[in-house]
């Protein structure tokens, strides 16, 4: 049975606590903890490319849903924005997906706030 997702029902990321992990773990998907999945995911920007597509994350990383990690991470101070581009799956179907692009770790106190403030609504 289909559920209808409302504005009412709509389930939040949830809230993790922890930290990201600092082992290569880009092709080890036994773990599918949260941390694993920002360890992935940070593994992926820092050794493979700074752009990572919601359909990479699926298929190359074995991350459902990659926008609750980014948040996460973003929530931890990397600097990651939000692209949008269309891309095709592997059944040929055409997607809108976000395309994360990891622009750094802000290392100031005033780096981090005006973070924090520049995105603080999305």
């Amino acid at each position: 049975m289909n559920k209808r997702i409302t504005k009412s029902n709509k389930k939040k990321c949830p809230q993790v606590q922890g930290q990201v992990g600092t082992s290569n773990t880009v092709n080890q998907f036994h773990d599918n903890s949260p941390i694993a999945q920002r360890a992935r995911i940070l593994s992926w920007f820092l050794n493979i490319s700074p752009r990572l597509s919601t359909l990479e994350a699926r298929e190359e990383l074995g991350i459902m849903s990659p926008a609750c990690r980014v948040m996460e991470l973003r929530d931890m101070g990397h600097d990651i924005i939000t692209d949008w581009e269309q891309q095709v799956d592997v059944t040929g179907t055409n997607h809108r997906v976000g395309v994360y692009v990891y622009m750094g770790f802000p290392t100031t106190n005033q780096a981090k706030e005006t973070y924090h403030v520049t995105h603080k609504n999305g």
